[in-house]
């Protein structure tokens, strides 16, 4: 996490709680969480009947931050180890490609994912199993038992989901007159006291790893489950240039998605405009 905080040699923050999605499941409807990508849609396509508004999986499948573990588990990613785009990468193109056949193959999910949608399906017993982070927790209702597991391993490149992994963090401010005590406080609320606390009162996973060495948190249902998909997962990109791909990359998710445009054709279009925005922006 402190990757995630640093920004060309300098650190801005200290990081109090990991977050990164994982596979969250109805466990009166899934037995067994799916290990793999064939073992989820095999089972996805058991519990979907859209007749009954019934669905094996939701997450809010047209945005860019939720399909992160695709994009990275097939080999693709945002920027090259240069800092340069590379949305278009064979990678990519192959996980787009997936997450169109898991709505218009398989046909395991609604046609439309909101935020709001995926929790009020779970909540209702309408979807099996969601993808989203450790943020979903309070909204479920206290009626449904579900469970926490690792996204599935990505058969066709036999390799593990990677979705993005962010953090919260305490940041100093520029404006801060006595950053000595500043920094004491920030140190507390980091540290492993104040980390135990907030995994076991308030069900985060936190950045601070001496805390999992604690026999309470590591009896945890959840929150074992989540440090161990961060391990997993690929630090957010924390360069300027990143507010410059979202527009166009989830644009081009619903392009693949609702207009039947080719993964390629809609990676190539968006890798154009996110070259422009960044060029501009680096005064290329």
């Amino acid at each position: 996490c402190l990757e995630a905080l640093t920004y060309e040699d300098a650190l801005y923050g200290l990081p109090t709680a990991l977050k990164s999605t994982a596979l969250i499941y109805n466990k009166k409807l899934v037995k067994n969480p799916p290990k793999t990508t064939d073992e989820l849609i095999k089972l996805a396509k058991t519990l979907t009947n859209p007749k009954e508004n019934k669905f094996g999986l939701v997450y809010e499948n047209a945005l860019t931050y939720y399909n992160s573990a695709w994009l990275f588990g097939f080999g693709g990613g945002i920027f090259d180890k240069d800092d340069n785009p590379m949305i278009n990468s064979p990678g990519n193109i192959k996980a787009l490609t997936f997450v169109h056949s898991l709505l218009r193959t398989h046909k395991v999910m609604p046609e439309e994912i909101t935020n709001t949608l995926v929790t009020s399906l779970f909540n209702q017993g309408q979807a099996a199993m969601a993808i989203s982070g450790p943020w979903m927790l309070g909204e479920i209702d206290p009626k449904i038992d579900f469970g926490v597991a690792l996204l599935p391993h990505i058969n066709a490149v036999n390799g593990p989901a990677k979705p993005f992994l962010t953090a919260e963090a305490l940041i100093m401010s520029s404006k801060c007159k006595n950053k000595k005590a500043a920094f004491t406080v920030m140190k507390f609320f980091s540290g492993p006291e104040a980390a135990i606390i907030m995994a076991t009162k308030g069900n985060q996973p936190v950045a601070n790893l001496k805390a999992y060495q604690n026999k309470t948190i590591q009896k945890l249902p959840f929150i074992p489950i989540f440090r161990k998909q961060a391990e997993i997962a690929v630090p957010m990109p924390n360069i300027p240039e990143m507010k410059m791909v979202w527009t166009p990359f989830d644009l081009a998710i619903g392009k693949v998605l609702n207009s039947n445009m080719s993964p390629k054709d809609a990676l190539d279009e968006a890798q154009k405009k996110v070259n422009e925005s960044v060029k501009k922006f680096r005064g290329e």
